[in-house]
């Protein structure tokens, strides 16, 4: 069995994978102090931004000043803390079905949400 890639000491496009929603954080903000415009830090957001720390909420929060994109990916929404979905410039949706995170969606667009539980797998809406 090959053994796994080193991790990059330097920024990248880096895919948290840590098993602790405080693994997460420490990698969020390893690569918030390493940033750079060119480099966000990806992962399942609900996973470490139920209940952020004030660390990483000051990651979201000021993280441009400092040149730090942050994308997140996650499959529920409403998982992820409102101050930190306040954040979000531009969000890509697939099919959802659940009405807590429709509900999410309906408070920036009734018309998104109403699309999003009849679309087809590999189709996604835009909104920015």
């Amino acid at each position: 069995m090959a053994e796994p890639l080193p991790r990059a000491r330097t920024p990248g496009l880096a895919t948290v994978g840590p098993v602790t929603p405080q693994a997460c954080t420490d990698e969020l903000l390893r690569s918030f102090l390493q940033s750079d415009p060119a480099h966000p830090v990806a992962d399942e957001a609900p996973f470490y931004l139920q209940r952020p720390t004030d660390a990483v909420r000051k990651c979201v929060f000021q993280g441009r000043h400092r040149g730090f994109g942050l994308l997140l990916v996650g499959q529920r929404p409403s998982a992820v803390d409102p101050s930190v979905r306040s954040q979000v410039t531009t969000t890509v949706y697939m099919r959802l079905t659940d009405r807590a995170d429709l509900n999410i969606v309906a408070a920036s667009s009734r018309e998104l949400a109403a699309a999003l539980p009849t679309l087809k797998t590999g189709e996604w809406r835009i909104w920015a």
